[in-house]
């Protein structure tokens, strides 16, 4: 078992969140409402909050291949509802999640979009980000979408050059290009 004193989910859909490395380490990605998650070795140990839909934050977590313990364990959101669908790992050993977030301040860096586009609220952006392979900061982070009220990253891999990429839905006419 792994999660806090509320909600922890790690998500099993077409966008799966459950990643495995050459070495047999073993990452999963999802979503807590728990502000007692256990984190350990966290490049994000504090948890963001619940917004809108009481989602709570993404978190990803490394195992060591037998399982037996904890690499690391990190939050990834900011303040309002963050959620995680997909993991991958990239050939120099960075983290690549996706999802969706509500927070307009979600951590960002070296982002290609850096505006939360959505004038609305209860409305949510896709998202993009790259942990380094320790887990301890982001090496990029970007929001994906559009004006309308939601667009989501649900699957995201990376080829044996580091490139990323990625899949969801928008329902924004003028998503970014």
């Amino acid at each position: 078992y792994f999660g806090g004193s509320g909600y922890s989910a790690g998500y099993n859909t077409v966008s799966c969140s459950i990643a495995v490395d050459n070495q047999g380490y073993i990452y999963v990605a999802g979503t807590t409402a728990s502000s007692a998650f256990p984190v350990y070795n966290a490049g994000q140990s504090t948890y963001g909050g619940v917004g809108y839909d009481s989602i709570g934050d993404g978190f990803i977590l490394k195992l060591a291949p037998n399982a037996a313990s904890v690499v690391f364990a990190t939050y990834l959101g900011g303040s309002l509802d963050d959620e995680i669908f997909a993991i991958s790992v990239a050939p120099d050993g960075g983290i690549v999640v996706g999802g969706d977030t509500a927070s307009n301040n979600f951590p960002l860096k070296n982002a290609y979009q850096s505006t939360f586009a959505i004038p609305t609220t209860d409305s949510y952006h896709g998202f993009v980000s790259k942990l380094t392979a320790d887990g301890q900061s982001l090496s990029w982070s970007t929001f994906l979408g559009g004006s309308s009220y939601e667009d989501s990253v649900s699957s995201v891999t990376t080829d044996a050059s580091g490139n990323v990429y990625f899949v969801g839905y928008t329902n924004s006419t003028n998503f970014p290009r």
